[in-house]
């Protein structure tokens, strides 16, 4: 019973708690972002995801054993010294993929140290094999948060890779000392996906039109539409896949339309919301509009009208058609006419052709007495 319990306190020591995503240091700015809050190299506590996990240099034995690790009361990274081996050049790395459409990036880290390593130790932070700080083992304040402007040394920084590196690069003298790095983040501006320039909603005969125009897509590859019957948040996806952007990269935008025939009931009121999701996955909710829903009527007459003749606008198609009419009338009455001549004709040669055949009637023949 013992030894369970005993267990049973280790496991809870061991496996951390899953722990909620941390906001960026830039408020309004994408990040990744690292706050060793598990024992694990793959850990994104940032809005965005880092595109590769920490890959050690020097020792190859993950986050819980070695030089390099993240200790059992989590909540930081450790460079420490192993008895026995010399820790010179060991490193840590990890990649990001910079979105197209960003301008600019900032590397920022938290990074103090434990005992007295001296000044004579130091802690290197790279970028794609660029020197960007090097922190010594006395420096104050302890710990401290160090800033990088990554596109001020990298150039243009939209698209690119950036590879984030941290060297150890003396020996710790096997000393209990040890540098601490709490969180590591890389933030870079994000541009909006698209520039909405309408966004409405309005029943259609027995459906809901939805329409939306962007002035402009630089950075967007779709978007999702949301309804609900109420305005405080989105309750139903209605496109079962991304509905794709038709003006991907462009300063020029485009005009979308959705049909919602969707379990429309009449007299509800039916709120949109829409969303776009940019080329790295980051999305921009927009809305509510609303369309209140009245069902259509059993018969639905559309586009019937009905004139007087004597209006300017019935005048001349009436007398247009009376003169292609009158000809044809004509042309019938004429051949109706002929058709009733010619019988009368045949009808008075049948019978003379009876009589002659026949011969004088009685009536005719010369009285003979009796």
């Amino acid at each position: 019973m013992l030894a369970v319990l005993f267990f049973a306190l280790l496991t809870a020591v061991l496996v951390p708690a899953t722990t909620a995503q941390a906001a960026c240091s830039v408020v309004g700015q994408p990040c990744v972002r690292d706050d060793f809050d598990s024992r694990a190299y793959d850990l994104n506590t940032g809005t965005d995801d880092w595109t590769t996990d920490w890959a050690e240099t020097g020792e190859s034995d993950g986050p819980e054993l070695g030089v390099i690790l993240v200790p059992v009361s989590l909540g930081e990274l450790r460079f420490q010294a192993v008895f026995g081996s010399n820790e010179e050049n060991y490193a840590i790395t990890r990649n990001v993929d910079i979105p197209a459409a960003a301008n600019n990036a900032t590397l920022r880290l938290n990074v103090g140290y434990e005992g007295t390593l001296g000044s004579s130790k130091f802690l290197e932070v790279t970028a794609n094999s660029i020197p960007f700080g090097i922190i010594s083992g006395s420096a104050v304040p302890n710990p401290a948060t160090y800033s990088y402007d990554l596109d001020s040394v990298l150039g243009p920084i939209g698209g690119t890779t950036i590879s984030v590196r941290l060297t150890n690069l003396d020996d710790l003298g096997d000393t209990p000392d040890y540098w601490t790095i709490d969180f590591v983040e890389v933030t870079y501006d994000s541009p909006l996906a698209i520039s909405l320039a309408d966004f409405s909603a309005q029943q259609s005969d027995d459906h809901v039109l939805v329409a939306w125009e962007t002035a402009s897509e630089l950075d967007n590859q779709g978007f999702n539409l949301y309804r609900s019957t109420s305005d405080a948040a989105p309750q139903t996806q209605l496109n079962d896949a991304l509905i794709p952007s038709q003006a991907p990269g462009s300063a020029i935008g485009h005009l979308y339309t959705w049909e919602d025939w969707r379990d429309l009931a009449s007299g509800a009121t039916y709120f949109y919301w829409l969303e776009d999701v940019s080329l790295s996955g980051a999305t921009t909710l927009h809305g509510p509009v609303s369309a209140t829903y009245n069902g259509p009527t059993a018969v639905t007459l559309a586009g019937l009208q009905a004139e007087s003749p004597t209006t300017p606008n019935a005048l001349p198609a009436i007398t247009l058609a009376l003169a292609l009419l009158l000809p044809l009338l004509a042309l019938r009455a004429t051949r109706c006419l002929d058709r009733e001549g010619t019988k009368k004709r045949e009808g008075h040669n049948a019978r003379s052709r009876e009589e002659t055949r026949r011969g004088p009637s009685h009536a005719s023949r010369p009285f003979a007495p009796s």
